[in-house]
């Protein structure tokens, strides 16, 4: 039978002794006097999966208040309570404002609110253990704006403190996230038969909490987050908190769970809205770039309005069949088509000087959403599934977007300005009037592995933009593809089938296509191409009604060297090897091995980890990995995760990367990929399959029989040579000054280029054979070296298709093109709907080659 505890409250308090069935005493204080507002008007305890209303909360500035428990010094015990400040929090350095506090005893516990240390002061939450004879025990995450920050704006948040007995661990939580913990060599001597609200007797300042408190309990029991005490807006029965364990994210792995860390219950029925809102605003847009991943455990989130974030922002799912956000019915808001409302929104708006509209800036940087469906629900039919923008790099994979009933405007937006460069991979769209929509001229975007079916209007519509696309299937009677405004669309290796007898499948007008290997079927016109050239009147117009495409381009195709136009290189193609990640259960965390740490250099630890015998091993975000030897990759070993894309390995610097400590592949390893890891030095001599993918590369130093390198949504200085074989998507390379691409005898395909800054594009040397699908080059600043090439081709095959925005002064050479000495320089231009566009520049200047 458990022990009842009891209070000495003051007159009217209302007490709840709560007994849960696994018999842990616990007790739970409420203020019943004043008016107080709570954090919510219920509160849902997970012991008992039951809620309880909630009328008041405690103002503990004027009424600090002491408990009486009957916990003993060697019990096990969680403390916790809801908090908000109220005061402006200008606060003296050092100065503790407590919530609550083991204010007697020879040692005290207090959590609250400390001030930091001038001159970076602020206020952040922290637990302290005061220890006689010894130094205090802090435990707290002191990052600036980040979850521990206090701002005079701040909304109420919940604090525990567990203390295990059995294993003499402490560990403080806030807002169900762990901040800190410790293991103590001896137990702690402290009495616990004061608990302080809102003060601490022993204080020489005699501190108060300027603010409220709310739902005080002390449970004899080290509970885990998700039996912590909640507040909610709605009547709860029957919820759990508690994380997935597999499929999943790992302990350690540095992110949030809506359902864990916020509430989100993820059970289709109760509304989700304000939980994954508050998931985001306390997690997305750190400054300093602290990306944070917001992970959704299998479950349905129903919505009922939109749920908008920044940028710096990873999202995962359980996978795109087990977590679903989907929109309720007849939502309100999203019945006026002209006024179109997205259910999932990410993007940074940014306002420009002196406009009066806001209008958006290429700073939305950094935007991931992984393994998750977006259903638009029924009776939406002004609603957005997924309103995407980013900017350098940020991806969209293995996503479903669906109308439950066909209705919406579109699946995939990219029409807030200025979107791209991104990867779109292994994405679904279902419904909507238009499954995909573009626009403005920059900054390109790139799509792999599209299903369309079910569009009313058009599955693509482009007004402007660079698209690059590959292995796109639509299923649809209405147009697959409108161009339009100067746009560039690539299409390859896909098939566009349903269309009525007398549609058109790609309907381009004043824009530029390339096409290539596309298969066509149902449609009574493949190809509708209208184009005005520049500075005539005069329009003219191709049909073309081919079922099989195998090369069309819009005209004309400049060229050099050769006999005769031949269209691009056709280098051979090959999709980047599948490589899921393994159940939780085989991650190895490399912070498990940091007692192998010496002096900062994690050589040891990585190696060790990597030689534990799991397939996967992550880096938690937070920490600077340097490494000073190799790191040999070997074993069971597969795949290297980063936390975050900021997530890097260091190395001393120096002049030369491929100097550098380096990872070496064993020749042993048939795939090997780095997921937001950047590295500075990868060494590849053996036929290994290497994959990077959302992240900076490094240099990669190959070898004779080194294997392919694949490279997805990355930037970087790229320097590529002899023996290696490319295939990158999405590149993002922004340099100045220097080549953006030095390919140095290799062979380089490249499905979507964004470059940026005053230098040479791409160098192609030494019988290097590249060949460029789609992208942008985006000078920003006047061209005023008038001896600057864009590209330069010596002793090499080249083909080239791209866009190019420049608004002040444009390259005057194209192309320095060299064939066994002789040096030709390409000077034209082709104006598409007023921009400059390369449809197609080929080039064979090998030695001895037509």
């Amino acid at each position: 039978m458990a022990r009842r505890l009891t209070f000495n409250l003051w007159a009217a308090a209302l007490l709840l002794v709560v007994t849960p069935p696994t018999g842990a005493q616990s007790m739970r204080f409420e203020a019943g006097s004043g008016s107080n507002p709570p954090p919510a008007p219920f509160v849902y305890d997970p012991l008992t999966q039951t809620s309880a209303a909630n009328t008041r909360s405690h103002k503990a500035a004027t009424n600090p208040t002491t408990l009486r428990t009957t916990l003993k010094t060697h019990d096990s015990f969680t403390i916790e309570a809801f908090a908000k400040p109220v005061g402006k929090w200008k606060t003296k350095p050092r100065q503790w404002l407590p919530v609550l506090a083991f204010a007697d005893g020879d040692e005290v516990l207090r959590v609250g609110i400390r001030r930091s240390t001038p001159p970076h002061s602020y206020n952040w939450w922290q637990a302290r253990l005061d220890r006689r004879n010894e130094s205090p025990l802090d435990l707290a995450r002191s990052r600036y704006n980040g979850l521990s920050m206090v701002r005079n704006d701040t909304p109420w948040r919940h604090v525990a403190f567990v203390w295990n007995a059995a294993e003499r661990r402490a560990a403080f939580y806030l807002d169900y996230q762990l901040q800190a913990s410790a293991t103590l060599d001896a137990a702690p001597k402290w009495k616990l038969d004061g608990l302080t609200v809102g003060g601490d007797s022993l204080s020489k300042t005699a501190a108060v909490f300027d603010g409220l408190i709310d739902e005080v309990r002390v449970t004899a029991k080290p509970l885990p987050p998700w039996q912590f005490l909640r507040v909610t807006n709605v009547n709860l029965k029957g919820a759990s908190f508690a994380p997935e364990r597999s499929p999943g994210l790992p302990d350690g792995f540095g992110h949030v769970d809506v359902r864990l860390h916020y509430g989100a219950v993820g059970d289709g029925v109760h509304d989700d809205t304000e939980a994954i809102r508050r998931a985001f605003a306390d997690n997305d847009n750190r400054v300093p770039v602290e990306y944070k991943t917001v992970y959704f455990p299998a479950g349905t989130y129903l919505i009922s309005d939109s749920i908008r974030f920044s940028r710096f922002m990873v999202v995962r799912g359980a996978g795109r069949d087990k977590t679903v956000i989907r929109l309720k019915d007849n939502a309100e808001g999203y019945a006026t088509p002209d006024e179109p409302k997205p259910a999932f929104a990410m993007g940074y708006d940014w306002p420009y000087v002196g406009r009066t509209k806001r209008q958006r800036a290429g700073n939305a940087i950094g935007s991931y959403i992984f393994d998750l469906a977006i259903d638009t629900g029924r009776g939406n039919p002004s609603a957005l599934g997924l309103d995407f923008h980013t900017n350098n790099h940020g991806c969209v994979q293995n996503v479903d977007i669906r109308s439950g009933d066909g209705a919406g405007m579109i699946g995939l937006d990219f029409k807030r300005g200025r979107p791209g460069p991104c990867l779109i991979k292994n994405v679904s769209i279902t419904g909507f009037d238009h499954g995909i929509a573009a626009a403005h001229r920059e900054y390109s975007l790139v799509f792999c592995d599209i299903k369309l079916q079910d569009q009313r209007v058009a599955a693509i519509v482009n007004g402007g933009n660079v698209l690059s696309m590959e292995n796109v299937q639509s299923d649809n009677g209405v147009p697959a593809v409108l161009n339009r405004g100067g746009g560039l669309v690539v299409l390859i290796n896909s098939q566009l089938r349903g269309g009525a007898a007398d549609a058109t499948a790609i309907d381009s007008d004043t824009a530029s296509l390339y096409l290539r290997n596309v298969s066509i079927n149902g449609y009574g016109t493949s190809v509708l191409e209208t184009t005005t050239p520049r500075d005539q009147p005069s329009r003219s117009l191709a049909r073309l009604t081919d079922r099989q495409i195998d090369e069309h381009f819009t005209g004309p195709l400049s060229h050099r060297f050769e006999p005769q136009a031949k269209g691009s290189l056709k280098l051979p193609i090959k999709q980047t090897p599948d490589q899921p990640l393994p159940p939780v259960s085989q991650w190895t965390n490399v912070t498990d091995f940091a007692r192998l740490v010496k002096d900062g250099d994690w050589t040891a630890a990585i190696q060790a980890a990597v030689d534990a015998g799991q397939p996967l091993v992550y880096f938690p975000p937070d920490l600077r990995y340097a490494i000073t030897r190799d790191v040999v990759l070997r074993g069971k070993v597969r795949i290297f995760l980063g936390a975050s894309p900021k997530t890097s390995i260091a190395t001393p610097d120096s002049d030369r990367p491929e100097a550098a400590p380096a990872f070496v592949l064993d020749p042993a390893l048939p795939t090997f990929t780095f997921h937001m890891l950047a590295t500075r030095h990868i060494r590849h001599p053996a036929a290994t399959r290497l994959i990077l993918e959302h992240c900076n590369t490094g240099h990669v130093s190959a070898s004779p029989g080194c294997g392919d390198l694949f490279i997805e949504n990355a930037g970087g200085k790229f320097r590529f040579g002899k023996h290696q074989r490319v295939w990158g998507r999405q590149l993002n390379p922004e340099t100045k000054g220097i080549p953006e691409i030095v390919n140095d005898g290799a062979t380089l395909w490249i499905l979507g280029l964004k470059t940026e800054y005053l230098s040479t594009q791409i160098v192609n040397r030494n019988g290097a054979r590249t060949e460029l699908l789609g992208g942008l080059m985006y000078p920003v600043h006047a061209v005023n070296d008038e001896t600057l090439p864009m590209f330069i081709n010596e002793n090499s095959d080249i083909s080239l298709v791209h866009a190019v925005s420049v608004y002040k002064k444009n390259y005057k050479i194209y192309m320095h093109d060299t064939r066994d000495g002789p040096t030709g320089t390409y000077t034209d231009w082709h104006w598409v709907g007023g921009r400059p566009i390369m449809n197609l520049y080929r080039s064979s200047g090998r030695a001895g080659t037509e």
